[in-house]
């Protein structure tokens, strides 16, 4: 006679969830951009970081022109939401995912680059610069002329590793809120979830950014 097929091993696991809801809003992004006259970025997302490992995001967004500024754009979010499976009861998860970070995060690699004012900036410094400009020149002109050419190369070279890292789905961090800690929220929507007939260390989390 044929042998029967074996029982497959049934595991169980308590846990709960954790439902994250990120609420549509638009995020003026002149106060992040404001150094980056000439690498702005095309899209950004916001990324939710919960305790120390745990990192969720949505999708990257194309900025939107918000106002005459160079700098002056807009990322409009719309409704998102996470579930993250978390211990059974609310006190361990309190203790796995004790507080939360927002990150405003670019596709690349290492550290967002910055704009360095030079001559054709105008601010109080203009005139120190102009006259050191013009020293550089006078005084070093090969020098001057071989680091330009070195800072020409590591810049490509870094522009190269950017658009890998980008390929590659790497992200980098732009912005970000302080660390928040949520405990007495995530108590307060475990107990109105119990008292809805949900399962005990399950609940809602609202995050806005401000």
């Amino acid at each position: 006679l044929p042998k029967p097929p074996p029982i497959p091993t049934v595991v169980k696991r308590d846990e709960s969830t954790l439902r994250i809801i990120l609420p549509a809003q638009s995020l003026n992004l002149e106060a992040f951009l404001h150094n980056r006259t000439k690498s702005i970025p095309t899209k950004l997302r916001v990324g939710i970081q919960i305790g120390d490992d745990l990192t969720v995001g949505g999708d990257f967004i194309p900025l939107t022109k918000g106002g005459r500024g160079k700098t002056s754009y807009q990322l409009n979010i719309s409704d998102s939401a996470w579930l993250v499976a978390c211990p059974p009861t609310i006190e361990r998860t309190m203790k796995l995912y004790p507080r939360v970070q927002v990150h405003l995060e670019e596709l690349g690699t290492g550290s967002p680059p910055k704009h360095k004012k030079g001559i054709f900036d105008c601010d109080i410094l203009w005139i120190f610069r102009c006259v050191w400009c013009i020293v550089k020149w006078a005084i070093c002109c090969p020098c001057t002329l071989l680091k330009r050419i070195g800072c020409v190369l590591v810049a490509g070279a870094r522009r190269g590793a950017d658009l890998g890292a980008a390929a590659l789905g790497g992200t980098r961090i732009i912005g970000t809120s302080g660390k928040i800690d949520w405990r007495k929220e995530l108590r307060a929507c475990n107990s109105e979830t119990v008292a809805d007939g949900g399962e005990d260390g399950s609940g809602e989390a609202r995050q806005i950014w401000t």
